[in-house]
C-alpha cells in the first residue's frame, strides 16, 4: 500500500523539482487530493478513481520529468540551475506540502479497510516499472535509454490492465471474449473486435450484453495509422496500441484446460494456472532477429 503512495509523491515531486508547466502540475496534485478528499469514508472507491486517474496521466508524467530533465540538464551554469529550481520549489512547495498531507491521512484510511488496503498493494506492484522509471531521472539518468525506459514502463501498464480486464470478464461472463467456436487456445490482436468487447461499446452487445467497461487507458497520441501508446475509441470503434504503434498480443486459454502454451515464434514452455498471456512485439515490432530479446511480456517468459 505505501508504495502506491510513494509512487504518486514521486511523480509530483520530479515534476515540482524540474517541469517546466508548473501549472499543469498543481492541477493533477489538486484533482487528485479532491479525489482522496471526498472519499475518506470509502476509500476503495476512492482507490479506484485514482487508478483510473493514473491509467490516464502516469505514463505520460514519467515521460515528462524525462523531457524536463533534459532540459534542465542543458541549462549552462550550475547558478541559472539552481535559480530555476528554487523558482519552482517556492511556487509548488505549499501546493505538495497539502498534498503530501492528504495523501499521509488516505492512507491511513485505505490500510483501515482490508479491501482497499488489498487493491492498493496489488496496483502499487503494477506501477515498479514506473518508480524505477522515476529513480533513473531522480539520479540524473536523461538518456535515450531512459526514455525507451519510460516507454516500456507504459506498455507492461497496458499489459496488466488487459490481464486485469480479461479475468474481470471471465468472472462476469463465465467465457472469454471472441471465444465462440474456438476449441483450443488463439492469439487475439487488441483491435476493434476484442477492445469494443472490452470497453463495452453498443456495437459489441452480443458479447458483453451489460455494456461493462472493464478496459479503461489513456488515450492514444495521433490518429489514423500513426496511433502510438493508448486506447483510441469513437462511439463505434475501439484499438489498444503499444508506445510503438503496435497492437498488444492475447493468447486465451478457449479451451479451459488452464494451460496456455506460449506463442512457437517467441517460446516454448506453458504456461499453468493463467486464463490469458498478454505481450507486445516491442520497439522493433517483430518476433523473429533480435524481437523475443525486446518483447515485453505479461509472463516469464523463457525466450
Amino acid at each position: 500500500m505505501r508504495r502506491l503512495f510513494v509512487i504518486v509523491s514521486l511523480l509530483c515531486f520530479g515534476l515540482a523539482s524540474c517541469s517546466k508547466p508548473e501549472d499543469t502540475l498543481v492541477k493533477r496534485m489538486e484533482e487528485m487530493e479532491e479525489i482522496m478528499k471526498e472519499n475518506m469514508d470509502e476509500p476503495k472507491e476512492g482507490l479506484e478513481e485514482l487508478i483510473e486517474y493514473f491509467e490516464e496521466h502516469g505514463p505520460d508524467t514519467v515521460k515528462l520529468v524525462m523531457e524536463a530533465g533534459i532540459k534542465l540538464s542543458n541549462i549552462e551554469g550550475d547558478g541559472d540551475r539552481e535559480k530555476r529550481l528554487e523558482e519552482l520549489n517556492e511556487k509548488l512547495s505549499v501546493a505538495f506540502k497539502n498534498f503530501e498531507g492528504t495523501i499521509e491521512k488516505f492512507g491511513k484510511a485505505v490500510s483501515k479497510d482490508e479491501k482497499a488496503a488489498e487493491r492498493g498493494k496489488e496496483y502499487g506492484e503494477k506501477w515498479e516499472e514506473l518508480f524505477q522509471a522515476m529513480q533513473k531521472i531522480s539520479e540524473g539518468e536523461f538518456s535515450g535509454k531512459a526514455f525507451q525506459s519510460a516507454k516500456e514502463a507504459s506498455a507492461k501498464v497496458a499489459i496488466s490492465s488487459l490481464v486485469q480486464a480479461c479475468n474481470d470478464y471471465y468472472k462476469n461472463e463465465t467465457q472469454f471474449p471472441l471465444g465462440e467456436g474456438k476449441e483450443g487456445d488463439e492469439e487475439i490482436l487488441s483491435d476493434n473486435e476484442l477492445m469494443s468487447v472490452l470497453v463495452g461499446l453498443e456495437s459489441a452487445r452480443e458479447e458483453n450484453p451489460t455494456g461493462t467497461s472493464y478496459f479503461t487507458f489513456k488515450k492514444a497520441k495521433g490518429s489514423g495509422d500513426s496511433l502510438v501508446d493508448g486506447l483510441w475509441r469513437t462511439k463505434n470503434n475501439a484499438r489498444l496500441v503499444d508506445p510503438w504503434g503496435n497492437y498488444y498480443r492475447l493468447v486465451f486459454d478457449y479451451d479451459f484446460d488452464a494451460e496456455i502454451d506460449e506463442p512457437s515464434n517467441i517460446g516454448n514452455t506453458t504456461q499453468f494456472g493463467v486464463r490469458v498471456l498478454v505481450y507486445s512485439l516491442g520497439p522493433d515490432g517483430i518476433a523473429g532477429g533480435r524481437g523475443e530479446k525486446d518483447n515485453i511480456y505479461s509472463w516469464k517468459s523463457s525466450e
